[in-house]
């Protein structure tokens, strides 16, 4: 037995086809570019947030590294913390002492001295983008002679690139007089 086939034969594709199918494939390799970006836009947001947290712990070393007269004395604290270096260029000073991220350069930190345990006096030392150390007293006469405990915060607010939220990373620890060995 014998199937007739039909003599029509399919020579090719209609223009509506190839404009279809070159839709689709457009489509997902725009699809595909999407999803690359906001991979790339969560990789710079986890960045920012490992970058404040060595600043964070840069920045209580450095403090731990001080002498405890130097650490409450207001006059030394405030001299002590230049403005950071613009973004991508080297460290300053003990400010900076490792952290060259671009977050270096936008953050506002702020490191709070007081009596540990009472909590009275303290001082508050906070650094806005770009500008130097502004000291900010509370009470406005600072005496930390009769302290040999000093609880340091160390806290870095920023705005995130992603999406432009308020972020903040932040570390204490509790500093004794005496000497270091």
């Amino acid at each position: 037995m014998r199937i007739s086939l039909s003599k029509t034969r399919f020579a090719g594709t209609t223009l509506t086809e190839v404009l279809v199918a070159a839709a689709i494939v457009g489509v997902f390799f725009i699809s595909i570019f999407e999803v690359n970006a906001v991979c790339l836009r969560y990789v710079e947001a986890s960045k920012e947030s490992v970058g404040a947290i060595q600043g964070v712990q840069d920045r209580l070393e450095g403090l731990r590294n001080l002498s405890f007269d130097n650490l409450i004395s207001t006059s030394y604290m405030s001299t002590a913390q230049p403005t950071p270096a613009p973004s991508g260029a080297a460290p300053v000073s003990l400010y900076y002492p490792s952290n060259t991220s671009y977050l270096a350069a936008r953050v506002t930190e702020t490191v709070t001295l007081s009596a540990y345990p009472s909590g009275n006096p303290t001082i508050t030392y906070t650094r806005n983008p770009g500008s130097g150390v502004t000291p900010t007293a509370s009470p406005a006469s600072v005496d930390f002679s009769t302290t040999t405990l000093v609880k340091v915060d160390v806290t870095y607010s920023w705005n995130m690139t992603l999406g432009g939220r308020s972020r903040t990373a932040g570390a204490s620890t509790i500093l004794s007089s005496g000497t270091k060995k």
